[in-house]
């Protein structure tokens, strides 16, 4: 039986899209091309799958969209059908907030003022290759950056090419071009470095709140030693830390909007040793400083309300590398190079590398070697231990 129904499109002509189950098992969605006037379906073998198809093609049909393919669909018509289907993915749950609204003001500030006026059929590799000139000379974009709003118009364009809007994708051929171009790579501390870090964590600063050095000292130590990002750390609940087993449960990363999400890889989801010092700690903090959460997270304002990352940078992290008198050529360290750190860490202290990979949470184990392993050795260390393995070469 059809689950689907009718809507009115321009001029009160019905546009239909229904679900049917068909003899053979699988559910076929149809619907009426205002273009051609003739019926399209698609089969799927689960009825979720139609479900979601036939939502898209929905939206597709009430926007008018159909009525301008093939006829001069623009850029930003184009666009605007693309943040339909994203608020489609944020309702439902496939993507956050986050992701929503960033792709919302990559459009809105970079690609519809430039390209917004143009014809899918008109735009080339040329094209693209203009659009991240502009974006880096007159946008004033880091070239990283403007690569970014490149890759945003990637994934807009396969979107047009699966509907069949667009023959070929010219923005992953301009992507092709620029695989150079990389992002400036988040710095490390070295040896020296975090234990002066780590020294002021674990030393409240004169003036300071008590409750305030308790959170930054489990903040900064979590993040060296555990290897906890930021957001994972501000999600953590009563019920993560299992003290018994000693290991920390990572199943959330806190959003900028106070939301729990899930990781976005199965191996987010993880099991983090938990060393002895930093379960003084959270017993101390859970003990004195913790308060009431419907959600039971562990860290919140004295008020009950998140921390934003904007706060917890300003008022806590930046004051307490200029108290550890430590600079990255003259630029602040940022809060996630003491996750890099650990990754270094635990790989110069022989942890294989795919267990390291397990507790960071990456899916592959190149990602942890090529990205979050880094040097922490000074030029003594290494010249020391050099000789000392040719000497166990040699005396062999």
């Amino acid at each position: 039986m059809a689950c689907g129904h009718g809507s009115k499109g321009e001029g009160g002509a019905e546009i239909m899209a229904s679900l049917a189950k068909r003899a053979n098992g699988k559910f076929e969605v149809r619907y009426l091309d205002p273009v051609t006037g003739k019926h399209k379906s698609k089969s799927f073998v689960a009825k979720k799958s139609a479900q979601a198809f036939k939502r898209e093609i929905e939206i597709e049909l009430e926007s008018g969209v159909k009525q301008v393919v093939h006829v001069g669909m623009t850029v930003k018509q184009l666009c605007d059908l693309y943040i339909k289907f994203q608020e489609e993915r944020r309702r439902d749950g496939r993507i956050g907030q986050g992701h929503y609204d960033q792709t919302k003001s990559h459009i809105d500030v970079s690609i519809i003022p430039n390209l917004g006026h143009m014809k899918l059929a008109d735009v080339s590799l040329l094209t693209v290759a203009d659009l991240y000139s502009t974006l880096c000379t007159e946008g004033g974009l880091s070239a990283p950056t403007a690569k970014g709003r490149i890759a945003r118009l990637v994934s807009i364009f396969i979107f047009a090419v699966k509907r069949g809007y667009m023959k070929d994708n010219p923005a992953q051929k301009a992507m092709a071009e620029l695989r150079g171009v990389k992002a400036r790579p988040v710095r490390s501390f070295g040896e020296e470095q975090i234990k002066k870090v780590l020294e002021a964590a674990n030393t409240r600063a004169p003036g300071s709140r008590h409750r305030g050095a308790a959170l930054l000292q489990c903040m900064v130590n979590l993040a060296a030693f555990c290897g906890l990002r930021r957001g994972e750390i501000f999600a953590l609940q009563l019920e993560a830390i299992d003290y018994h087993r000693k290991i920390i449960r990572i199943r959330h990363n806190l959003t900028r909007w106070d939301e729990l999400k899930g990781p976005k890889t199965k191996a987010g989801n993880r099991d983090v040793p938990l060393p002895d010092h930093i379960a003084t700690m959270l017993q101390r903090w859970v003990n004195t400083y913790y308060i009431e959460d419907d959600r039971n997270l562990l860290f919140r304002s004295p008020t009950g309300k998140m921390i934003s990352g904007r706060t917890f940078i300003v008022h806590y992290w930046q004051p307490l590398l200029k108290r550890a008198g430590v600079k990255d050529d003259g630029r602040n360290f940022h809060f996630h190079a003491l996750r890099h750190f650990a990754a270094s860490w635990m790989i110069a202290n022989h942890l294989p590398l795919t267990e390291v990979a397990q507790l960071l949470g990456h899916e592959h184990f190149d990602t942890t070697l090529q990205v979050y392993a880094h040097p922490i050795m000074d030029e003594n260390h290494r010249h020391a231990a050099f000789n000392a393995m040719a000497t166990r070469m040699i005396a062999g």
